[in-house]
């Protein structure tokens, strides 16, 4: 006899049934011992009552009062001559009811589930700004001020040295970049983003991939660059006069 691994029990059912687990348990056991398609005796279950103790843990006396029980409420069905048992066409229909009304129900959920993002994806596709479908990847989304180009190369720079995957639209990103610029400003602003990318690639310099983390650690970004005389000859692109500011900490970082 196949030995089973685990039963699940559907508790509006067994509710239903009035049944505690353990007779639930019984009742779908013999259910799937009997429909088995190897069964050597079809539409009976043949294990002995030992199957059962060593299976789950039964004693023989309460497996017989259970079976006993199961009986009495027409769940079950003994062979006339045999130790053999059957579940009942009421324990069959009011199994298959629950499964049939859980099935709609999750039917139900599914369906709900493809209506939400089918209008989350309209919705998403009637905004003002996307990313794969924007004509200018300096677009600025609704909610931001200032110059959305500088906002633009700023994340340009990131994004092709450090982080592919950046987005253009990341309005979290932008709104740093917005920060950074109210408070240093705009060419200021690119040139600092520069010295970041630079920084992170020199031993020790601070691991600064996006216009967020730059926001987030110009007091460390400073502090390296004011610390390494160095860096001024991995940082040809910025104008001397640019680096004098850097190098003296006259830039309000």
């Amino acid at each position: 006899m196949r030995k089973i691994h685990y039963v699940t029990i559907n508790l509006k059912a067994c509710i239903k049934l009035g049944l505690t687990a353990d007779q639930y348990i019984l009742c779908d056991t013999i259910y799937f011992l009997a429909t088995l398609q190897d069964n050597k005796h079809p539409g009976w279950c043949w294990a002995q009552r030992k199957y059962f103790q060593e299976n789950f843990n039964i004693p023989i006396r309460t497996f017989s009062r259970t079976m006993s029980l199961l009986i009495e409420l027409g769940l079950v069905e003994k062979h006339e001559n045999k130790r053999w048992f059957k579940t009942t066409p009421k324990w069959i229909d009011t199994t298959n009811e629950e499964k049939r009304a859980n099935m709609a129900h999750n039917e139900e959920k599914r369906a709900n589930m493809a209506h939400n993002e089918d209008g989350a994806k309209r919705a998403n596709m009637a905004r003002p700004y996307k990313d794969e479908h924007c004509e200018s990847k300096y677009k600025n989304p609704d909610g931001f001020l200032g110059n959305s180009k500088k906002i633009g190369e700023i994340i340009e720079i990131f994004k092709e040295s450090l982080s592919p995957s950046l987005g253009y639209g990341n309005k979290t990103q932008r709104k740093a970049c917005e920060n950074l610029i109210g408070q240093v400003g705009e060419d200021e602003s690119v040139e600092i983003a520069k010295a970041a990318v630079v920084a992170a690639g020199m031993p020790y310099g601070p691991r600064i991939t996006t216009p967020l983390e730059l926001w987030n650690n110009l007091g460390k970004l400073k502090s390296f660059i004011a610390q390494h005389k160095e860096f001024e000859d991995k940082n040809k692109h910025i104008s001397d006069k640019q680096m004098e500011k850097i190098l003296n900490n006259k830039l309000k970082l």
